[in-house]
């Protein structure tokens, strides 16, 4: 792999930013596909098969496009692992690292943040509801 340097330092700098929530991930036309753009490039996380032997496994692959949507390059767990298996990213394996920053983006993207605190008020309030029309002991009638 080529200028490896640049890759560990790309995925650090997602991995920060995307943690911190300073980078926003959108959803693309792809399922379980999500993008951030930038000005000239944008980048795409998702899950694949993984190229291994291991039936069940999979990889999280971070693909680069340029302005007119062309994959210009992408890179996956596996590789940097395969360059260097000691390499942690505030202490996680590249895989761990890059499945954090694939959920985070999903979480974000779909909004599921949202969706968690509007069920909660939802039903939080017919919580409420209930208890406000439940009688107490001393107002049973009988």
């Amino acid at each position: 792999m080529k200028n490896k340097s640049k890759y560990y330092r790309l995925i650090n700098s997602i991995f920060k930013k995307t943690r911190d929530g300073s980078m926003s991930w959108e959803e693309t036309d792809e399922d379980d596909v999500f993008q951030v753009s930038f000005p000239d490039y944008s980048l795409r996380i998702s899950r694949v098969p993984t190229r291994s032997q291991d039936p069940d496994g999979e990889d999280i692959i971070l693909r680069i496009y340029n302005n007119e949507g062309k994959l210009i390059d992408e890179v996956d767990d596996a590789m940097i692992y395969q360059y260097d298996p000691e390499r942690r990213f505030s202490g996680l394996s590249s895989y761990q690292a890059m499945y954090e920053i694939y959920n985070i983006a999903r979480r974000q993207a779909l909004g599921v943040e949202q969706a968690l605190d509007s069920l909660l008020n939802l039903i939080e309030e017919e919580e409420e509801e209930i208890e406000d029309t439940t009688l107490s002991e001393d107002e049973i009638p009988f």
